[in-house]
């Protein structure tokens, strides 16, 4: 009774009031609470009666004759700090209007208190009681409600996360048991219930439990096979879609989407050729640009594809449905039998929410009904570009234009809806085709569909016109006729009444999204008994940049090497995503032993288990979404936690590409420009409850700082080479035009200096670029060739054969080695804070390791280029470029 009665203060029980007494014999006092819709607290409760009596209560007003009698018997002096009721099974404390003692001989009232309707806890959104999970153990509470056939509705649910393995859980039988099926909340995907404080969730059932009878509802941990409390479902209490026989005999079940993701569930039908049926139809409307698509090939990403209209003709993206019936028309170039798939499709993201394989045959009970007529509004004028095709007119807002032309060769074209007395008048608005692009490729007799915009009809407007928006020039438009007599829309099945909306189920979904910056984002969404994560990297990523994402290399802080994550970018080929090893804080070398092919620095896994990559780029801003497991099978990637926090590690920065042994290239990352610092303190708990804490915003697609001017190294015979920072989008990659990795050469204390020399002069190289082949970053051989790229000892033989070495080398073996001294920041990179190098390089301080300096000669003669580079062996894009005279030096 104490742990209860604490649990029930944390929960603020309402308050009914005090038991009064009839007059009858017998003293009786107590305040009443209600707990929930099946429980009642009495706190303070005092009998004096001489006989026994009982806890009852009625469903009218108070009497002498109760209707429900209720445990505990109480005896003569009975008192109790507390005592909990429950009603009877079937019955809630909105089934009676009283509560009270009475004699257990006489049934005679002795005190009661009436229950006003304010106390009594109400149904949300028209759902059906279905019991409160039993209060024991790990703090669980919470009442649950049936909303429709396959979601359930937990409100005020408690729980302290000890479990280690706990789900909501349905089945059939009598008890819970491993044999059931977890079921989601929220925007979880099957993941098991973090500590949660009296929440509202919202409960699907999985697809596989479709179809199999829900004896109960519970809180189950699957790993140890433990109930942690249940409720039965009644039979009966979940309904079971119907349809009138007049449609049922006319559709033909195609069957049921399959669910991926956003909730997306329903049974397909077709009626006749051209329209298809959805029932019981579920999406959550979280999703950007969601809409029906068909699709013919061998896979739901085959194209080509057509947008469906929705069940009121539109194109628009697609809002939140719960167990709708929708009738849906396709466009006029296909049909049921000339398609092999129907999805739930996210065009933005080019991700399949749920879809379904048309039947290869499909045979209706009667003819199908010829398709809905439409009526000529007419042919297109050419203007310009061979545009030409005739208009039609389906509805008020639904457009079809056939035989349609065009070369393709105008920049920027979109279809016009036009206002006015001439084609050049002001008053438009665009009209978005239903198409998957931004403006018009070329077309040869083609059928096109188009809905305008909300507020636009063919009656208010004058003119559809192809636009070519950058010249404005019209290149073809037709004139609307001033009277059009549109046809009386064909209805397969009256429309059906709304559904009343649940504020709860149509608001946004909670979205696990962590601020890495302020250009860069994470969110992801964990699949434990998928055994995967998938997560979604957004970021202000500029063109041929890449953002990464993953686990650091050291459990106790914010550590690059070691680490293990995921690398994405955005190009004209694609989206691509990658596993990616950091061995060593380097760019990718590749170094070929008998047997293997070593990788050291932030090279591309070999193993590599990133699965599921879609994206976009809108704007300034890069979103990339793909999936991995938890655990993976490769050794040297690390794992997901869900028990505990993992400091996480990012970049943005420049994609390039490295040459192999096999004389192939394979693209790499070459430096960040951002990335997370080791003072972030960056951690994350990737089982947390949904905490949505990003605010993206990308202004800025370009950077606009101005390169740092060249410094000249001109006729110096005595030159020192030495590494240091490259200052980023002013340094090395600003003044070159070539991705940097951070790193560049320094002569004389100058970074990346014009070098200018003469021939027939000799010219001393000090190197201090590092001796240690085994630290690879840290081991820069300095050479002389004609590659403006460098990376001679880690490139394939026929590209070293195709490479001429000026000096630096003796063989094979390289000359530049020599201590390590490198310009090192002192603190955070600021050189986007100076307008010159020399205000930059009083940030830096030199650091020397101990060692010997290298040294070699080199004498330009009559045989060397005219421009030659200076460059590290074992690393791409460290240097630049030597002029070389003729003449005597100054």
């Amino acid at each position: 009774l104490i742990a209860f009665w604490q649990a029930a203060v944390c929960l603020v029980p309402p308050r009914v009031g005090q038991l009064v007494p009839t007059g009858a014999p017998g003293s009786v006092s107590g305040l009443v609470f209600l707990l929930n819709h099946t429980a009642v607290l009495i706190r303070d409760f005092q009998y004096s009666g001489s006989d026994t009596a009982v806890f009852c209560s009625g469903g009218s007003t108070v009497n002498t004759r109760a209707v429900l009698i209720l445990s505990p018997l109480i005896q003569p002096g009975f008192s109790s700090t507390n005592v909990e009721l429950k009603l009877p099974e079937d019955e809630t404390v909105a089934s009676i209007a009283w509560i009270g003692v009475c004699s257990s001989n006489s049934a005679q009232i002795l005190a009661s208190v009436v229950i006003p309707p304010e106390a009594v806890p109400s149904a949300p959104c028209n759902t059906t009681l279905v019991g409160e999970l039993p209060r024991g153990s790990r703090g669980i509470a919470g009442r649950v409600y049936l909303l429709d056939r396959v979601t359930f509705v937990v409100l005020g649910f408690s729980y302290d996360g000890t479990a280690p393995d706990a789900f909501f859980w349905v089945g059939s039988g009598a008890t819970p048991s491993i044999t059931g099926f977890p079921c989601t909340y929220g925007d979880k995907i099957f993941a098991p219930l973090p500590v949660l404080s009296d929440q509202d969730l919202v409960v699907q059932l999985p697809q596989d439990a479709e179809g199999t009878p829900i004896d109960y509802f519970a809180f189950y941990c699957r790993s140890n096979n433990i109930n942690l409390g249940h409720i039965p479902v009644r039979s009966g209490l979940i309904p079971v879609p119907s349809l009138p026989e007049p449609v049922m005999r006319q559709a033909v079940r195609l069957g049921s989407l399959r669910t991926r993701q956003h909730q997306v569930r329903g049974d397909v039908f077709a009626l006749d050729e051209n329209t298809i049926m959805l029932t019981g139809f579920f999406f959550d409307g979280n999703a950007p640009g969601a809409r029906f698509y068909a699709v013919r090939g061998p896979s739901v990403f085959s194209r080509p594809t057509w947008t469906i209209p929705d069940e009121t003709g539109s194109t628009a993206p697609l809002g939140s449905y719960r167990n709708r019936t929708l009738v849906l028309t396709l466009p006029d170039e296909i049909t049921v039998h000339t398609i092999d798939w129907f999805s739930v499709w996210c065009v933005p993201f080019r991700i399949n929410f749920g879809e379904l394989q048309i039947p290869e045959t499909i045979v209706f009970p009667s003819p199908s009904p010829p398709p809905p007529p439409r009526v000529r509004l007419g042919s297109f004028i050419t203007r310009s570009h061979l545009v030409a095709g005739s208009l039609f007119a389906l509805d008020e807002r639904r457009l079809v234009i056939t035989e349609f032309d065009y070369d393709g060769l105008a920049p920027g074209s979109v279809f016009y809806a036009i206002r006015g007395r001439t084609v050049r008048s002001t008053d438009f608005v665009v009209v978005e085709d239903d198409g998957d692009f931004d403006t018009l490729a070329g077309y040869e007799d083609a059928t096109l569909h188009l809905t305008l915009p909300e507020g636009i009809t063919v009656h208010t407007m004058d003119f559809l016109s192809l636009w070519c928006v950058p010249f404005n020039v019209n290149l073809g438009e037709v004139r609307i006729p001033d009277e059009v007599q549109l046809p009386e829309p064909v209805m397969v099945m009256p429309t059906l009444p709304p559904v009343e909306e649940c504020p709860m189920l149509t608001a946004a979904a909670p979205v696990n999204c962590k601020q890495l910056s302020e250009e860069a984002t994470v969110s992801w969404v964990v699949d434990s008994i998928a055994g995967v994560i998938t997560i979604t990297l957004c970021g202000c990523v500029l063109p041929d940049n890449y953002l990464a994402f993953g686990i650091s290399g050291s459990p106790t802080r914010v550590q690059m090497v070691g680490g293990d994550v995921t690398w994405t970018w955005l190009d004209n080929l694609g989206v691509h995503a990658g596993d990616l090893d950091l061995s060593a804080y380097a760019q990718c070398l590749l170094q070929q032993s008998p047997g293997q092919l070593i990788r050291i620095g932030a090279c591309p896994d070999e193993q590599d288990d990133v699965s599921s990559v879609t994206g976009f780029r809108q704007g300034c801003t890069t979103c990339i979404r793909f999936t991995r497991p938890l655990q993976s099978t490769d050794p040297k990637d690390s794992p997901f936690l869900l028990d505990q926090e993992q400091y996480v590690i990012w970049s943005i920065g420049p994609v390039g590409s490295l040459a192999t042994p096999l004389g192939t290239t394979i693209p790499t990352p070459f430096q960040h420009y951002l990335r997370a610092s080791i003072t972030d303190d960056l951690k994350l708990n990737f089982s947390r409850s949904p905490v949505n804490e990003c605010n993206l915003r990308c202004t800025q697609c370009e950077v606009t700082l101005d390169p740092w001017p060249r410094p000249v190294l001109e006729h110096t015979i005595f030159i020192l080479a030495q590494i240091g920072q490259s200052g980023g989008e002013r340094g090395y990659a600003g003044i070159t035009g070539n991705p940097g990795w951070g790193i560049a050469w320094y002569l004389n204390g100058l970074l990346i200096p014009e070098v200018t020399v003469y021939r027939g002069v000799t010219y001393t190289f000090f190197t201090e670029g590092g001796n240690d082949p085994d630290n690879s970053a840290r081991y820069h051989p300095f050479y002389i060739t004609d590659d403006a790229r460098g990376g001679y000892l880690f490139k394939s033989a026929q590209e070293q054969q195709e490479e001429t070495i000026f000096a630096g080398f003796d063989g094979n073996t390289p000359l530049g080695e020599g201590r390590y001294c490198a310009y090192e920041s002192t603190g955070i990179d600021r050189s986007n804070e100076f307008d010159s190098f020399d205000g930059y390089r009083r940030t830096l301080s030199l650091d020397c390791e101990g060692g010997e300096t290298g040294r070699f000669t080199w004498t330009p003669d009559e045989n060397t280029p005219d421009v030659v580079y200076f460059q590290c062996a074992t690393h791409q894009f460290l240097g630049s470029t030597i002029r070389v005279l003729d003449g005597l030096p100054p």
